[in-house]
């Protein structure tokens, strides 16, 4: 999990050469837990994110969105909740795919205590500290 964290890390800069690296590392791994699984619907984020037709746009974040919230709805965990709010935070609010936003700040800054008590990288948890930091809600 190390290396896919900071893969997802080196994206936020929207680095496409970086995010092309996550994007493989994904497609490459087997989906065995639904923490890979969110992971692997991040990567569909990712794609939309560098995709050049504006439907295959829109197509690739719907199957984000579906993927990520059956997810969500059955393993609820700090990262996952994280890696939602991360790519809804961005994707543009017009779109009506950014609906859980609220909830999932609400989640994240409720339960905050869960980054001390995962594994999390010392790099991941100041990139996730620092994008709920830049990313507050109000």
């Amino acid at each position: 999990m190390k290396n896919i964290r900071q893969l997802v890390s080196n994206c936020r800069e929207g680095n496409k050469k970086e995010i092309k690296k996550f994007i493989k590392e994904l497609e490459s791994r087997e989906k065995t837990t639904p923490l890979l699984e969110a992971y692997s619907a991040v990567a569909t984020a990712y794609k939309a994110k560098i995709a050049l037709n504006p439907l295959k746009k829109i197509e690739l974040l719907n199957t984000y969105k579906e993927a990520m919230d059956t997810i969500v709805e059955q393993q609820k965990s700090y990262e996952i909740v994280f890696l939602r709010f991360m790519i809804e935070k961005n994707i543009p609010y017009g779109l009506g795919l950014s609906n859980n936003l609220m909830q999932d700040y609400t989640y994240l800054t409720e339960n905050t205590k869960e980054i001390e008590e995962q594994d999390f990288e010392e790099s991941f948890q100041k990139f996730m500290n620092k994008f709920m930091e830049l990313n507050r809600l109000s």
